[in-house]
């Protein structure tokens, strides 16, 4: 596809970030966050959005302006910020409520000279890719993810050549739920997937009152309400949700594929204490691998 302009529906949210950058900044700023709005999946480097463009683009400038940053990353960053939570304090009393995303990706990219690029591994036992592993935050907005914070994760290793501090995504997920603020009153849920349920991330979202959802690895081990066992005799989620009875689910989704049977139950994680687990199947008796999933009771 070719972009011939920018609409004026986006130029009107661009132009809050206009006295961030100076003219020919803020044009090449307005193109590429636009390109990356629009751009296919497969299409979204600096050079295809450069030549996307009716008229001519000149991509080592559109380069220079994200590698050089002649220009204040903080204060653009806290701008965006600013600009959700005036969308979120426009809500009517009844509607003060936010879904909060917390989940890393992982950006390929080429070139040994882009900081902080390592190789990585998707899942276990697959292929090694060279990029950029980025643990991110954002807020549901309708049907967007409009993103408000994010850190680079650098392996321990090659945070000792660069140098700098190592944290774990745990530990980089905590920093930015800590600085995340939101007008008063309103009812705030964090979602995340099965890496980020752990102490250090549960005990930051409790403390300021928050609600928090997570899937749950199928190996984790679980302390029934009701029963009386050590650790080490607890029930394993995969194997315990090969003796329930299943129940029919009856809910609306907009997927076009969902889960059909479920089986819900009050237990302990080790590590992050009391919680409802809920057991979903996608085939009719239950027989298809559960899907685990966590929140706090």
């Amino acid at each position: 596809m070719k972009i011939a302009k920018i609409p004026g529906s986006f130029n009107k949210f661009f132009n809050r970030f206009r006295d961030l950058f100076s003219l020919k900044q803020f044009s090449y700023f307005s193109i590429y966050i636009y390109g990356l709005l629009v751009m296919p999946k497969e299409k979204k480097n600096v050079s295809q959005i450069a030549n996307s463009c009716m008229e001519p683009i000149c991509r080592s400038s559109l380069e220079r302006l994200l590698c050089e940053v002649r220009w204040s990353f903080e204060k653009v960053m806290k701008r965006a910020k600013k600009q959700v939570m005036r969308i979120l304090s426009n809500r009517r009393r009844g509607q003060r409520r936010a879904e909060v995303v917390l989940d890393d990706t992982f950006l390929e990219k080429y070139g040994d000279e882009i900081f902080g690029a390592g190789w990585y591994k998707k899942k276990l036992g697959g292929c090694a890719l060279f990029g950029i592993h980025i643990v991110a935050v954002g807020v549901l907005i309708g049907d967007w993810l409009v993103p408000v914070d994010f850190r680079l994760y650098t392996r321990e290793s090659q945070c000792k050549d660069i140098p700098m501090l190592f944290e774990s995504k745990l530990t980089l997920a905590r920093n930015m739920l800590r600085k995340l603020k939101f007008p008063r009153e309103f009812e705030i849920d964090v979602l995340f997937d099965s890496w980020y349920l752990s102490e250090e991330v549960t005990e930051e979202i409790t403390k300021r009152d928050w609600n928090w959802y997570s899937r749950c690895r199928s190996n984790r081990k679980c302390r029934w309400e009701g029963e009386q066992v050590s650790w080490k005799k607890a029930s394993r989620l995969d194997k315990y949700a090969a003796s329930i009875e299943w129940e029919q689910l009856d809910y609306e989704t907009k997927r076009k594929r969902r889960a059909v049977v479920g089986h819900q139950r009050i237990g302990e994680l080790r590590t992050v204490g009391k919680v409802k687990l809920a057991i979903t199947s996608l085939e009719p008796d239950g027989k298809a691998s559960g899907r685990f999933f966590a929140h706090p009771c």
